[in-house]
């Protein structure tokens, strides 16, 4: 599968301090977890959605114009709108 990804010179310099990709959710001590959420067209994966795992272990996520909401599971927004976590990113925690 591909993803399909477009971004700004910015938002490169910021992801390059996200570290690999991880296959796990689980919260891990100093690590600050990305998922990225994305819906199938095909044999391409279309960028959707993102939350931001906090220290708590539980999750956040922008809601377009709407508040930011928090959820327990990074997959509880799972959905016909943002799709599926598709992939993981962690980097250690600033403090």
């Amino acid at each position: 599968m591909t993803l399909c990804l477009t971004q700004s010179r910015d938002d490169e310099t910021a992801q390059s301090n996200w570290d690999e990709t991880i296959h796990r959710a689980s919260l891990q001590n100093g690590i600050e977890k990305v998922a990225l959420f994305a819906l199938r067209a095909g044999a391409v994966l279309v960028p959707r959605h993102a939350a931001l795992q906090l220290e708590s272990g539980i999750w956040t996520s922008k809601m377009g114009a709407l508040e930011d909401i928090t959820h327990r599971t990074y997959d509880a927004v799972n959905g016909p709108m943002y799709g599926e976590a598709v992939e993981f990113l962690a980097r250690p925690r600033s403090r």
